[in-house]
């Protein structure tokens, strides 16, 4: 997608370039001042779009440059904790042994979703989620119940039954979240599937100022398709350490 757009923003330039060519030929014979008011006037627009094109270019190119294969990729939705998702990423890089220089680690404290308002950013945050899971590039999400219920219903969690551990089951199972999977009809096909762990008391959370509401209750999920499921487990221990 990067290189895409990179040849789109290359393209645009080049269409502008060879107008502005086009133009200077109207223009010969006509003085300075007359060739500079003539230019402003008809491509002020064009400057601040050829601006925008070489910022966007810088970023793409700087991101392509310093990217690194993913070790781990969490996110939680409307933890209010943006200010603290670098130390929040560095502190489990560590406590998980993750090599930063080499992989990234990815805690994302800023996204927000609503299920009331649904406007285009939570559009965006929607695609975001359902195109990481589905490209298996996001492993754990965090949210609030109202939310975390909406991607359960739609099989985003694992059944917990299946990927806990004998110890894990019984160590959280009173922290338990569960869900009835119905089918197409409404009909319940499948009643109190595990597939979420309330965090609500998590001491990491607190620490790094996320969900700082004391009405929030987030929940933990394994995400269907993540496939470090290892990084997955130690996430959940590291939240819920005492």
């Amino acid at each position: 997608n990067q290189i895409h757009l990179c040849r789109l923003a290359t393209h645009s330039l080049m269409s502008m370039y060879n107008e502005v060519r086009e133009q200077q030929k109207k223009l010969k014979g006509k003085s300075f001042r007359e060739k500079a008011e003539y230019f402003w006037y008809y491509y002020k627009l064009h400057v601040l779009v050829v601006i925008v094109v070489i910022v966007t270019v810088g970023i793409l190119v700087k991101d392509m440059a310093s990217s690194r294969p993913e070790a781990f990729s969490a996110v939680l939705l409307n933890a209010m904790g943006s200010e603290s998702q670098e130390a929040f990423q560095a502190d489990f890089a560590a406590y998980a042994e993750i090599d930063t220089n080499t992989y990234s680690c990815t805690i994302d404290t800023a996204a927000t979703f609503s299920m009331n308002s649904m406007s285009q950013f939570d559009f965006i945050t929607s695609q975001k989620i359902i195109g990481l899971a589905q490209a298996g590039n996001m492993d754990v999400i965090v949210s609030d119940t109202q939310t975390f219920f909406n991607y359960a219903e739609g099989k985003m969690f694992l059944d917990l039954s299946q990927v806990l551990t004998a110890e894990e089951y019984s160590k959280y199972q009173e922290y338990f979240y569960y869900i009835d999977y119905k089918d197409e009809n409404g009909t319940v096909i499948q009643k109190d599937v595990p597939v979420g762990i309330y965090v609500t008391d998590s001491a990491k959370l607190k620490e790094w100022n996320c969900y700082t509401d004391a009405q929030a209750q987030p929940v933990f999920g394994f995400v269907y398709s993540s496939q470090r499921e290892g990084l997955c487990h130690l996430f959940l221990e590291y939240l819920m350490e005492e």
